[in-house]
């Protein structure tokens, strides 16, 4: 079975940028396109379907950047980040993978799904995106079948990845630099990372 038949991609979309004088990270411009776009471009053809992880509801100003996006959104007060989305999305996710990354990556691999996949050879664990020994827990290929162990984590108020990755067996997959040096898990945190994510864009064409 192809991989985009096998998997439902979900974009992390929380995140203030606080560092980025409190813009809305999703719709920050670069290159002309919002990083959403940017991000929805490089997933789409690597899964079935996107799911847009937000807390709580009214992101509708998202979807006209991510064509055919379903927003998807978790309940869990307060904020209990990333795990919380993940629950929220495997719990309609018509597969039974989900492929997370987020919002503020904008050089994610075109073969992320590929080869995540590839290394779990048929193994139901998370696998998780690493570039020169750092592990990118958002970055990473989630089982349906965790969705239980997450929910226990979050009511147990366990809500970080890198603790339940920890506690729960998964692969690593190592994916090499893109132009100049740069992680291909780049994420945008401050002015200085978008006129960095700029000039690479202009090197690799988008």
């Amino acid at each position: 079975m192809a991989v985009p038949d096998l998997v439902t991609g979900l974009i992390l979309v929380g995140g203030s940028g606080q560092r980025l004088g409190s813009q809305d990270k999703a719709l920050l411009c670069l290159a002309g396109e919002p990083l959403l776009a940017h991000v929805c471009r490089r997933l789409q053809p690597q899964t079935a379907g996107i799911l847009l992880g937000i807390h709580e509801g009214g992101a509708d100003r998202l979807v006209p950047w991510c064509q055919g996006c379903q927003e998807v959104a978790d309940e869990r007060h307060p904020r209990q980040g990333p795990l919380a989305s993940l629950e929220a999305a495997l719990r309609v996710a018509p597969g039974d993978w989900l492929l997370s990354v987020p919002v503020d990556a904008p050089f994610i691999p075109l073969d992320l799904a590929q080869r995540l996949v590839a290394a779990l050879q048929g193994v139901e664990q998370p696998a998780i995106a690493v570039n020169r020994g750092r592990a990118h827990p958002v970055i990473a290929l989630w089982p349906r079948s965790l969705l239980a162990k997450i929910s226990r984590a979050l009511d147990n108020n366990d809500r970080g990845l890198k603790y339940f990755l920890r506690h729960t067996p998964h692969v690593e997959v190592v994916f090499p630099d893109v132009v100049q040096g740069v992680d291909p898990f780049f994420n945008i945190n401050t002015p200085e990372d978008w006129q960095l994510a700029s000039q690479v864009t202009m090197l690799t064409g988008g």
